[in-house]
């Protein structure tokens, strides 16, 4: 859990189905970041307390300034005590003040400044080793409608608005890409196999990428004009497909029509 509030912490803790859960699991781990002054007194008395019941690890991250400004630099990101100071660069001088306090309870402190994204996961999976590494990969695989989406929510995008249209069937407007005849019309365009079989071929050669990256989701986004008939019979067929696949191991499968979702609303 990230970004989870300390003041929370001891309230979760002391609910009757997480101490039945922690039975089930072999563990917890919260991200946590300080923003308010009492944050770390809070902090120390909830691992006092915690380590009565549990065993509590403290795993501190650092990193060199210089390179914390380069990846505040790529990401855009502001950082969150830059209110507090004249520069990025005295942000992170006062994040690292207030945070050696912390650094000193921590049992494990790891200097991520070489490492990338993988190498530190594979590096924290080696030390907690209850981490399953295997963890299935979420292919979400979602239908949009271009003309309604400001943001494109998606890691893929693929655009459909080259096949026939059925809106402008009068039998086939009304209906949806969850309709056999809407369904029957978009496949029936001579380009629209031979797409599909495109977009399979590329996802079958990425997701073991992404599964290698330990990638927890893939984000597939299928776009037409409304988002209501050719990019939802599309995903219906992906859906389809990914639901009986042999070759894709290892992936659990979620489809979500956006502008389908927005009408029945």
């Amino acid at each position: 859990m990230d970004n989870f509030p300390i003041g929370l912490a001891s309230v979760f803790f002391s609910d009757e189905k997480i101490q039945t859960a922690t039975k089930k699991y072999a563990g917890f781990a919260f991200g946590v970041h300080f923003s308010e002054p009492n944050d770390l007194n809070v902090f120390k008395a909830l691992i006092q307390k915690l380590n009565q019941l549990f065993h509590v690890d403290v795993v501190f991250l650092s990193c060199d300034e210089q390179i914390l400004e380069r990846r505040f630099s790529v990401t855009r990101r502001p950082h969150p005590l830059l209110q507090e100071s004249s520069s990025l660069k005295e942000s992170i001088k006062l994040e690292k003040k207030r945070l050696t306090p912390l650094k000193n309870l921590a049992r494990d402190i790891i200097d991520t400044s070489h490492l990338s994204p993988l190498m530190l996961s594979q590096l924290i999976a080696a030390r907690f080793r209850s981490f399953n590494l295997e963890t299935p990969m979420l292919l979400l695989l979602s239908s949009f409608g271009f003309k309604h989406q400001v943001f494109i929510p998606g890691d893929c995008v693929f655009d459909v608005r080259f096949l026939k249209n059925p809106y402008f069937e009068k039998k086939l407007s009304h209906l949806t890409g969850l309709d056999h005849h809407v369904q029957e019309f978009v496949r029936s365009d001579s380009r629209y196999q031979n797409y599909l079989n495109q977009i399979i071929g590329y996802l079958d050669i990425t997701i073991p990428y992404y599964q290698d990256e330990k990638r927890s989701y893939l984000r597939v986004a299928i776009g037409c004009t409304g988002g209501v008939h050719r990019s939802v019979t599309l995903v219906e067929d992906l859906s389809h497909h990914y639901r009986h696949s042999q070759k894709q191991k290892n992936i659990l499968l979620q489809s979500h029509h956006e502008s389908l979702t927005t009408l029945n609303t």
